[in-house]
């Protein structure tokens, strides 16, 4: 039985039993702190507090397995090494992964902004397009809302819903072929999404796989599904944690 080995971008996929790479350790900003040490959020800010002090670009950042939100795992460097930046105060992703928010920090020329955009586009590998117009308005009276947008430190709860998305997708498919009651469902989306919130916390401790046991969705299978349909659970997990023709 493999070792687990995470990526923040898919660690909801350990329920699957793959062996992914690279599990994202960066160092992280407080969550909703600006690099002043201040506590301010964009809901909190008046926008004239931000009038030529934000760009928002759109960006290709939506997550795969669960493509109504951002992707944590690939997000989750890329804020944070543009907060890495002299140039910037904040950066800042829409819960959808479609809009990237950087504030500049003030009087900083357009020629020093294209110069990090560059610099961090180029290393990302990370396409930008500028907002303008009535998009960047649009962009712009969404930033007021706090809720709605995530610096690099919280990219680690949108991981989190992901696993909560690939969970749920894998007990559809255990449905369409076991007759299970709405009680075992969820039960069972229980044990897969909290069995991918352990791996996904093992891995950010640089940590392998013990505390789950050997098969940990074979326990699962065990617990929740008729002795005679038990590897049904597998058989969903290894159609993959990306949504197939006709899922969600």
């Amino acid at each position: 039985m493999p070792r687990f080995n995470l990526m923040c971008a898919v660690a909801a996929a350990a329920i699957m039993l793959s062996t992914l790479s690279l599990p994202l350790r960066a160092e992280e900003p407080s969550c909703c702190t600006d690099k002043g040490g201040g506590t301010s959020g964009p809901s909190e800010r008046k926008l004239e507090d931000l009038k030529g002090r934000v760009s928002f670009f759109n960006v290709p950042l939506v997550c795969p397995a669960a493509p109504q939100i951002a992707c944590g795992g690939k997000a989750k460097p890329i804020l944070l090494e543009f907060e890495k930046q002299k140039g910037v105060e904040e950066a800042w992703l829409n819960h959808a992964g479609t809009i990237l928010a950087l504030v500049w920090a003030k009087d900083l020329g357009e020629d020093k902004r294209a110069g990090i955009l560059k610099s961090v586009g180029d290393q990302k590998k990370l396409p930008m397009e500028e907002l303008k117009g009535d998009p960047a308005k649009d962009a712009l009276n969404s930033f007021r809302e706090v809720k709605d947008w995530h610096r690099g430190a919280q990219m680690d709860r949108l991981t989190q819903e992901e696993i909560g998305a690939i969970a749920e997708r894998i007990v559809r498919r255990v449905a369409a072929k076991v007759e299970i009651t709405p009680e075992t469902a969820k039960a069972l989306r229980s044990d897969l999404e909290g069995l991918g919130k352990r791996l996904f916390l093992l891995s950010r401790a640089d940590s392998e796989s013990g505390g789950v046991g050997d098969d940990p969705l074979a326990e699962i299978a065990r617990r929740r599904l008729p002795e005679n349909s038990q590897g049904v659970l597998r058989e969903a997990v290894e159609q993959g944690y990306m949504p197939r023709s006709g899922e969600k």
